[in-house]
């Protein structure tokens, strides 16, 4: 049960994890079915993400916005 623990994460780890994101933002994830994000389970009234599950999604998700701050100058 301790290493069940030791996987599941916070909402502000999670919007960490997604590059500093809003809690807004994080709702809106929640909330859009096409992006089918991982849903948190609730302890005491605390959001809990499985980190592996949201190691998966995020390595589904493409790349392509990575790396295009240059706009060809």
């Amino acid at each position: 049960m301790v290493n069940e623990t030791r996987s599941k994460i916070t909402s502000k780890q999670v919007r960490e994890l997604l590059g500093g994101i809003s809690d807004m933002s994080l709702w809106r994830f929640l909330h859009d079915k096409k992006l089918g994000f991982p849903k948190p389970i609730y302890i005491n009234r605390r959001r809990l993400w499985s980190h592996e599950e949201l190691k998966q999604w995020l390595e589904q998700r493409p790349r392509d916005y990575l790396g295009k701050t240059d706009r060809g100058s």
